[in-house]
């Protein structure tokens, strides 16, 4: 019976390596930082412990009432084990707290973003936050959320698809976007878009993934805003685009023309699909966030439109979630060692110039030197403060950019959360869902009571 505490003990191990990890206990090795390995194992290790913080603890509990049920004091692992686990809780005390305040932290934004205190919604109970909204968003995974789901629709004409080097299935991949939808509302005159008020078709959304433009694809990972967009009665098209890597590697701004290549898809075809296209949106993650952030600060801009110079590229709201935004450093903060190399070399493939990016590739740099193109959307910015890939710093910085160019501009700062937390569906993945939907509700009401 003395060996049953043994799995106890495992476990408890096993968790203290995870919060080892997660507390940057690898600082004290000279260079961490910049070994790539070790800086992955903090980011997707840290990460996970930071947002299922609430399960770990209810297993450690778990784990130490059965061990004494089971075994007792009879065993002397049991006491190793439970030593173990007290010093865990110690641990994951301070990142449930983190998980607890954010709703608390949420609610000033939520009154600053509607301006109206009779209109503020509910924000979820941390309870539903850890535990009935992870739940019922497993089932909607599983069950498509309830909606309609039409897949692998090429955005990009004939012709764009001709000139793209590379083999014909992996570029018409690329140049693929699914369309989601509310179900039986496809047909913009139904009765239920009709009771709901979208007698011109449903809003629209833009996901662009994210994979330090070499990787990713829309199908995985996705994010809980599409899934959450799409409960919440809008068209959301998740769309994927070409990467900086294989043997026909996309060069920068081949990345920023495909989301523009998407927006002009969306303007001319969403209606068959229910959407409203004088109303589009768009967010994304990291890359994705650089290259949302990038399409709404410069609408219509001709050098991303080649061959559709005059199509109407002008976005109406951006919810960029921690987004690489600073490509030339501009802020002194802008990522891990060797990052303005990689995006130079790599993504832009050593073909232009620091200026040249600075003006074109830059989010931050081209909002601080006055946005030159039409007015920028407005802007829900998301970051985590214990991202190791997109500083908080630089984040922050391009939020105070924003508001000096006189661009609506929203920051939710999220503490202790990592980069990518939104993959990984916890709690704080959903308050961001939920921030993002009250952002774009109100920004589309405000655009509705602007166009009457």
């Amino acid at each position: 019976m003395v060996f049953l505490s043994i799995p106890h003990l495992l476990f408890s191990f096993a968790d203290s390596v995870l919060l080892f990890v997660t507390y940057e206990g690898f600082a004290f090795i000279p260079r961490a930082r910049e070994n790539r390995i070790l800086r992955g194992s903090e980011w997707m290790l840290g990460g996970f412990v930071c947002e299922y913080a609430h399960f770990l603890l209810l297993l450690e509990l778990q784990s130490v009432f059965w061990d004494f049920v089971l075994v007792g004091w009879a065993s002397p692992f049991f006491y190793i084990a439970t030593g173990l686990s007290m010093l865990n809780i110690w641990f994951l005390g301070p990142l449930l707290s983190r998980i607890i305040m954010a709703t608390n932290d949420a609610l000033p934004l939520v009154k600053e973003i509607v301006g109206d205190d009779r209109r503020v919604p509910r924000i979820p109970s941390n309870f539903e936050l850890m535990w009935s909204h992870w739940l019922y968003d497993i089932v909607s995974l599983v069950f498509a959320g309830g909606g309609q789901n039409f897949y692998d629709i090429v955005y990009a004409s004939p012709d764009e698809i001709r000139v793209t080097a590379g083999d014909r299935a992996w570029v018409q991949k690329r140049y693929s976007l699914d369309v989601y939808i509310p179900r039986g509302t496809k047909n913009i005159s139904c009765a239920r878009n009709r009771r709901e008020g979208y007698t011109n078709g449903r809003p629209v959304l833009i996901y662009v993934h994210g994979g330090a433009w070499l990787f990713g694809d829309k199908n995985f990972p996705t994010s809980t805003v599409v899934t959450n967009m799409v409960r919440s009665g809008w068209v959301v098209v998740n769309m994927n685009y070409r990467l900086s890597r294989g043997s026909s590697p996309a060069i920068f701004p081949d990345h920023i023309v495909d989301v523009k290549r998407a927006i002009r898809w969306v303007r001319f075809n969403i209606e068959k699909y229910g959407g409203d296209p004088r109303f589009i949106a768009i967010s994304g993650g990291s890359a994705g966030g650089h290259l949302a952030a990038l399409a709404a600060v410069t609408p219509n801009r001709v050098l991303f439109q080649p061959g559709f110079e005059d199509v109407d590229t002008t976005l109406h709201a951006c919810v960029p979630i921690y987004p690489s935004i600073d490509q030339t450093d501009e802020t002194k903060t802008a990522s891990t060692p060797g990052y303005v190399e990689f995006w130079r070399k790599v993504v832009a493939g050593g073909r232009w110039s620091n200026d040249w990016l600075k003006e074109n590739a830059s989010p931050f740099a081209i909002v601080s030197g006055g946005p030159k193109d039409k007015p920028p959307a407005p802007m829900l910015v998301i970051q985590g403060t214990w991202d190791t890939l997109v500083p908080v710093m630089s984040v922050r910085k391009f939020v105070d950019a924003c508001k000096r160019a006189s661009i609506r501009c929203f920051y939710l700062e999220l503490p202790g959360v990592h980069h990518g937390f939104d993959i990984l569906r916890g709690p704080r993945a959903h308050l961001s869902s939920f921030m993002t939907e009250v952002f774009l509700n109100e920004e589309y009401r405000r655009w509705k009571g602007n166009t009457r």
